[in-house]
C-alpha cells in the first residue's frame, strides 16, 4: 500500500518522528492537540451523492472525531479548499453553511485557511486544535493491557452500507443515509473517558474501519484481540447487502465510533455514570499471539490480511 510505503519514508527520513503515529499529535509547549485531515473528491466523496452543505460538515467531523479518539475538546478549524474553476459563490456559501453548523454544535472557530484553484477536483483539508478535556488521562494506541475490556459505541457497517445504496440506486433508511453523509464525531464518549480516573487509555476512533483500528491498537500495545462478532453493533438493515455484510462491519470505515481498552473496574464506572450512552464490550485483550492480531471468532487478521483488507487512501472507494 502506497500509504504505509509513503509514511514509512517519511519516517526514515526526517530526523524526529515523535510527534508522529497517532491521528492527533499533542503539542506539549502549548498544551494542544493537532490534527489535519484531508477530503479529495473521487477518492474520499462523490459530488453526485451529496451536497455542499452536508460535506463541509463531514468534513469538520472527521477532524472532530481524532480529537475525541485524543479525549480533546476542539477549539479552531482552519480549512484548505482547491476549487474547480466551474464552481462559484453558491459552492462557498453552502460550503460555509455547512462549516457553521458545526462551529455552533462545537463551539468552536474558523482562525483562517486557504483557497486555490484545483484542475482535478474538489479537494477538502481542515487542521483542528484542541485541548485537554479535564485532568484527562493519556492516550495511545499503544497503552491496551492484558485483561482490558474493548469497547465501542457504535453501530458499525452503516455508512459502507449507505454508499453502496447510494451508489446502485437502492433503498434504505434515511438513518442509514446520514450515517455516511453526515457523520457525527463520539465527542459525547470522549468527554466521559476523559472523567475516568485511570492514568492511560489505549483509544482510537474508526475512520478506516473497525478492524483497522483494532488491527492497530493490538500492533501498537504488542498485544493481540479477541472479538466476538455477536457483541458487535450494527443495524441488522445492512444485512440486506448479502453474505459479505460482515465485510462491511470489519472493513467498511466512515462510522467514526471510538473503540478503546478498559480495565473492568474503569469500564463499569463509565456504564453507570454515562447511563445515556449505548456502550458495547465486544472482546478482550490477549497476550500477543504470533499467529495473529485480532481475532473474530474464527476468523483471524495478521499483516497480509490487514493490507488486504483496508481502506487505501489513494484510490478510495467512491
Amino acid at each position: 500500500m502506497k500509504e504505509l510505503q509513503f509514511l514509512d519514508v517519511i519516517n526514515k527520513t526526517l530526523s524526529d518522528t515523535s510527534l508522529l503515529g497517532d491521528d492527533c499529535a499533542y503539542l506539549k509547549d502549548f498544551d494542544q492537540y493537532v490534527t489535519q485531515d484531508t477530503l479529495c473528491e473521487g477518492v474520499h466523496f462523490d459530488l453526485k451523492y451529496t451536497d455542499f452543505e452536508s460535506l463541509a460538515q463531514k468534513a469538520v467531523e472527521v477532524n472532530i472525531s481524532d480529537l475525541a479518539a485524543n479525549l480533546a475538546e476542539p477549539k479552531y478549524i482552519s480549512i484548505s479548499l482547491s476549487v474547480p474553476k466551474s464552481f462559484d459563490n453558491n459552492f462557498i456559501k453552502q460550503f460555509y453553511k455547512g462549516v457553521e453548523k458545526c462551529c455552533e454544535k462545537y463551539k468552536i472557530k474558523v482562525c483562517g485557511g486557504d483557497i486555490t484553484g484545483s484542475k482535478s477536483g474538489l479537494v477538502i483539508s481542515i487542521c483542528a486544535v484542541g485541548k485537554s478535556i479535564y485532568c484527562a488521562p493519556k492516550v495511545s494506541r499503544s497503552y491496551a493491557k492484558e485483561n482490558q475490556y474493548v469497547c465501542v459505541t457504535k453501530n458499525y457497517g452503516s455508512s459502507a452500507y449507505a454508499l453502496h445504496c447510494l451508489k446502485n440506486r437502492y433503498k434504505c433508511s434515511d438513518k442509514i443515509i446520514e450515517s455516511h453523509l453526515v457523520p457525527k464525531a463520539d465527542m459525547e464518549v470522549s468527554k466521559a473517558l476523559g472523567k475516568l480516573k485511570c492514568n492511560q487509555i489505549a483509544v482510537m476512533d474508526s475512520s478506516d474501519g473497525l478492524c483497522d483500528a483494532l488491527y492497530k491498537i493490538s500492533k501498537a500495545s504488542d498485544k493481540s484481540i479477541d472479538i466476538k462478532f455477536e457483541d458487535i453493533p450494527y443495524d441488522r438493515e445492512i444485512e440486506n447487502y448479502g453474505k459479505n455484510y460482515k465485510d462491511l462491519i470489519f472493513w467498511g470505515g466512515e462510522d467514526y465510533g471510538l473503540v478503546f481498552c478498559l480495565d473492568k473496574n474503569d469500564f463499569e464506572q463509565l456504564k453507570n455514570n454515562n447511563p445515556q450512552i449505548d456502550l458495547y464490550k465486544i472482546g478482550i485483550v490477549k497476550p500477543k499471539n504470533k499467529n495473529y492480531f485480532v481475532k473474530i471468532d474464527d476468523m483471524i487478521i495478521d499483516d497480509k490480511i490487514f493490507e488486504q483488507k483496508s481502506f487505501n487512501h489513494f484510490e478510495g472507494d467512491n
